[in-house]
């Protein structure tokens, strides 16, 4: 801690604020496939004036909406291929046939600070969420460093392969929140089973994956 104290302000919020980018997925009925994404992403290039986010491969990317996480004012986005923003201008090293979420920020991002979206999105992709016999299965890569799974309402944990912080949300929904401590992506595999007890919130909880304050 004393180390960290004598750090230069910049130094300090260089390394706490690296692990910011945070994704919920809402499973949705199971026989859909589908889960929304609920994705915090941030931009820390000087200057930029946009965030690019990719659609995964083998996943049907559809209601999609962009907005400021601070103010929830919504922010202007383009769903274009890797070669349309290429030729559009956009920087970076972009796959030509895959597609993109090109979200605009308020402002350029100054130095020494951020721009930040919420994006939002359904996916649907069998390979990742399917029912197996009498449990529902969520298996996916995930690369992102903050991460939540909210079970679909009626179903409870059957096992995580993740050290999770498990919540109840005020609907009754069963919610998992951990960190992804690889630099890599990680394989999640998450199993929910049926169940007719009742889920309630017993106690207040900070979420601690949702703490923005790191």
């Amino acid at each position: 801690v004393a180390a960290l104290a004598a750090l230069p302000l910049r130094a300090q919020q260089s390394t706490v604020n690296a692990h910011d980018d945070y994704t919920e997925y809402h499973l949705l009925d199971p026989a859909s496939h589908a889960f929304h994404i609920v994705y915090y992403l941030n931009q820390r290039q000087v200057g930029a004036t946009t965030v690019l986010n990719q659609t995964r491969s083998g996943s049907e990317g559809s209601d999609v909406s962009v907005s400021d996480p601070q103010t929830g004012q919504p922010l202007k986005f383009e769903y274009k291929t890797g070669a349309e923003l290429t030729t559009a201008g956009e920087a970076g090293r972009l796959n030509a046939a895959e597609h993109y979420i090109r979200a605009f920020l308020l402002r350029p991002v100054p130095e020494g600070g951020e721009g930040r979206v919420r994006i939002e999105k359904t996916y649907t992709d069998e390979k990742s969420y399917y029912a197996q016999n009498e449990e529902i299965v969520f298996a996916r890569s995930l690369g992102i460093g903050r991460n939540a799974i909210v079970l679909p309402k009626g179903f409870v944990i059957g096992s995580s392969n993740v050290a999770a912080q498990v919540t109840a949300l005020a609907d009754g929904r069963v919610k998992l929140v951990f960190e992804n401590v690889n630099t890599y992506a990680s394989d999640v595999s998450i199993r929910g089973r049926k169940s007719v007890a009742p889920v309630a919130p017993a106690l207040e909880v900070a979420e601690r994956a949702f703490d923005f304050a790191k």
